[in-house]
């Protein structure tokens, strides 16, 4: 058993940092198969995760805001985009 974590080890250190999500799925079904159908948690214990690296937001320039809030229809809408924009609030939570 300790030779199949050391065989994915190996796989995952040769996969691209493109396939993290592939990698983690593995990994999850791995840690289940040795902690919950084995009833082994000690061989996977020290396996840690691949986690995507976090991209920053994109900031609007003053003149962007500006050219935002002056294609508004009414001052309603103006209204709506300007607590959403002030709240930080992102596009796909502000149309839900």
């Amino acid at each position: 058993m300790a030779n199949a974590v050391e065989s994915l080890r190996q796989d995952v250190d040769q996969e691209s940092a493109d396939d993290n999500l592939a990698i983690d799925s593995k990994l999850r079904g791995l840690r289940f198969f040795f902690k919950v159908t084995l009833g082994r948690p000690d061989i996977v214990e020290r396996t840690a995760f691949v986690h995507e690296p976090s991209k920053l937001p994109v900031v609007l320039s003053p003149e962007e805001v500006a050219r935002l809030l002056d294609a508004a229809p009414s001052l309603k809408y103006k209204t709506a985009l300007s607590v959403a924009y002030g709240a930080g609030l992102r596009a796909l939570k502000w149309w839900h």
